[in-house]
Parts: C-alpha cells; sequence; structure tokens
C-alpha cells in the first residue's frame, strides 16, 4: 500500500494504519480505484463484494486484503 501510495500519488510521509484513506491521504474515488486496482494486480483481491465498500482507513484496507488475497499471489 505504501508503495502504491508513493508510486502512483507521490505520498511519501510515513503512513499510519489509523489514516483515513479519503481524509488522511486525500484519495478520490479515482484515487482509490487505482489502489484498488494495484492491489487487485498483487494480491488477486476482488473488491466487489459489499464489505469492501466499508473500507476507510488503511488499517480496514490491510485487513481486506490479508482475508481475501489469493494464496497464489501472496506467496
Amino acid at each position: 500500500i505504501a508503495r502504491i501510495a508513493r508510486d502512483d500519488f507521490g505520498i511519501t510521509q510515513p503512513i499510519d494504519p489509523d489514516q483515513s484513506l479519503r481524509t488522511d491521504l486525500n484519495l478520490d474515488s479515482m484515487g482509490l480505484a487505482i489502489v484498488a486496482g494495484g492491489l487487485e494486480d498483487r494480491f488477486g483481491v476482488s473488491f466487489d463484494t459489499p464489505e469492501a465498500s466499508d473500507i476507510d482507513s488503511v488499517r480496514d484496507l490491510l485487513e481486506y486484503v490479508a482475508r481475501h488475497a489469493t494464496p497464489e499471489a501472496a506467496g
């Protein structure tokens, strides 16, 4: 997540798990789509679930990816 934030959005400050993706990291809907796409490619995670709409913080995103990553992609 930190790599995507740095490479795609130029965010260089440390990222805290409790930061809000929208408020603290200033990601709009396009930014969130870019993050989701990067995580889908890297971890095989689909964000097309009702649970994904509840993601607000970096921690929420990390936990979601941990629960939904495919073993092949995470390995």
